[in-house]
């Protein structure tokens, strides 16, 4: 056989073999500031059931970090899969823009417009002080317990979002398809959290979601485990196809 056969027989092998490949989709939940506020995390009193679910189905990381404890730094080494002194993005002009503005598509978004969707309303769940549970690095003060009570509403509307997100994942029939995973920037924003980088601001919650890894579904996990690791991550996911 020639070599042109050989080429086109294994051109047509691997046409045929991608078109019956089973689509993959990704779902990265990325929360700002958000820490371990939820009962998979052994707290008691912040109410996060979505989150909670979404631990059950998937496997909890309990050594996840980030590379750096700030917002836009963290999310660009998160994205980019490299620490922040290799991926370039160090200021706007080097992304080759400057933050745009959005203000009338998020004053419209959700409001029931075309294209612009429902957001459902939501009642706060406003927690006591004295019943919050403090992290160890939080000076136990009744304004400390009250911003920690403001914290935990905080997580409690975020996870209606994630709520959100799984039900339109299943709705659209792609949640047998989807790997989902959970995870903050860095740290709570207290004193010694966010921008430092003492534990507190470096440790973050990571869940992951396979549909396909049925046996690691509510397990925990203590392997030493980096942010930056969620890129390659997402490219193998997709590359196994």
């Amino acid at each position: 056989m020639s070599s042109k056969w050989i080429l086109i027989s294994t051109l047509c092998y691997l046409f045929i073999n991608i078109s019956k490949a089973t689509p993959r989709n990704a779902i990265l939940m990325l929360a700002d500031d958000a820490g371990f506020e939820m009962r998979s995390y052994r707290n008691k009193i912040c109410q996060a059931p979505n989150l909670d679910k979404l631990a059950k189905e998937g496997l909890i990381f309990n050594n996840a970090y980030t590379s750096v404890s700030s917002c836009s730094p963290s999310r660009s080494a998160i994205l980019t899969g490299l620490p922040s002194h290799q991926n370039a993005f160090h200021d706007p002009h080097r992304c080759g823009h400057t933050n745009p503005e959005y203000g009338n598509f998020c004053e419209k978004f959700g409001n029931g417009d075309v294209g612009m969707g429902t957001i459902p309303d939501w009642s706060p769940i406003y927690y006591q002080w004295e019943q919050v549970q403090l992290p160890y690095f939080v000076q136990d003060t009744e304004a400390a317990r009250r911003d920690i009570a403001a914290q935990y509403t905080t997580i409690s509307r975020l996870d209606q979002g994630v709520g959100l997100v799984l039900k339109e994942l299943e709705n659209a029939g792609l949640k047998d398809d989807t790997l989902v995973i959970y995870t903050s920037d860095n740290g709570i924003p207290f004193p010694n959290g966010r921008t430092n980088l003492y534990d507190p601001g470096m440790a973050e919650p990571m869940i992951i979601s396979s549909p396909y890894h049925k046996d690691r579904r509510n397990q925990v996990t203590y392997s030493m485990t980096s942010l930056l690791d969620i890129a390659p991550t997402l490219l193998d996911w997709f590359n196994n196809l």
